[in-house]
């Protein structure tokens, strides 16, 4: 796993291992291209999470930017990879499939909730309208667009 961490000239200091889309955002949001400024190669595991936040926050603090929330923080709440985290803070991993009428995901009954994508207008329900829609929409609009 290769983590980024990069900067938005003016505004932070970030670690990221999505990179691309890292980039993409960051640029929408602050209207900036950010500047790579290093990366970190190691296993997805809790300590690499920390030696990654703790050089974020070193950089940040060198370069005069408050500090964020630490990396290895943001991936221990993370609700990307639940069985994963769940695992590292001691918790135990939801069975899989149990998102049923009723189940919870990070406390979110996902088969009541009725989403609908910003950018195509499609309403759906649970993990699958998220792989398809909203960030993922391939109606989304890109840089080029």
């Amino acid at each position: 796993m290769i983590y980024t961490i990069y900067e938005v000239p003016g505004h932070k200091i970030g670690a990221t291992k999505k990179w691309k889309a890292r980039k993409t955002y960051n640029f929408r949001k602050y209207g900036i291209e950010p500047i790579l400024i290093e990366t970190i190669e190691g296993p997805d595991v809790l300590e690499t999470w920390q030696v990654v936040g703790d050089r974020e926050w070193e950089l940040a603090d060198l370069n005069g930017y408050k500090r964020g929330d630490h990396y290895k923080t943001i991936r221990i709440k993370s609700t990307h990879n639940n069985r994963t985290t769940a695992h590292f803070i001691g918790q135990v991993p939801p069975s899989p499939g149990n998102h049923k009428e009723g189940a919870t995901k990070g406390g979110i009954e996902m088969a009541k909730v009725v989403n609908t994508c910003e950018h195509c207008g499609h309403q759906g329900r649970g993990p699958n309208f998220y792989q398809y829609h909203a960030k993922n929409c391939k109606h989304k609009k890109t840089l080029t667009n």
